[in-house]
């Protein structure tokens, strides 16, 4: 999902009256500017914006925008793990290997306190990504 011409102004006062779209729109067109009234309104939908949150970090293309976008999938991926439950850990897990892919440190350097958080129910996806012949993570 991008967010092509949609801009926004957002001082943390009315992010409850937003639609999930609004929501959406707003990681793609704040960059890092968003406040933390922001990050509770979209954590508190919980998993009914999941579904979006993992598109957003899942496009290739969100992963090396120029624009205010840039921050998109960083946005997502917190906010995936903040929101917990298994619905997160794939999208969550193709996060970390496109980060690695795009050299985003905002993202693969916090995904381990992500994924320590979500707890043991992660393993079984990591163990299968440090296995993987093709995966960067592949230990020797």
């Amino acid at each position: 999902m991008t967010a092509e011409g949609a801009v926004f102004a957002i001082d943390g006062s009315c992010v409850a009256g937003l639609s999930d779209d609004d929501i959406i729109r707003l990681i793609f067109t704040q960059a890092d500017q968003l406040p933390m009234e922001f990050a509770r309104e979209a954590v508190s939908r919980g998993g009914r914006i999941v579904p979006a949150l993992a598109e957003a970090a899942r496009l290739p293309c969100n992963w090396h925008r120029s624009d205010a976008g840039w921050c998109a999938v960083v946005h997502a991926v917190f906010l995936m793990g903040e929101i917990s439950g298994v619905a997160v850990i794939e999208p969550l897990m193709d996060a970390l290997r496109l980060a690695e892919e795009y050299e985003n440190p905002w993202v693969s350097e916090a995904l381990p306190a992500i994924f320590g958080r979500l707890g043991p129910r992660t393993l079984r996806g990591l163990r299968a990504l440090a296995l993987d012949p093709c995966s960067d993570f592949m230990l020797i």
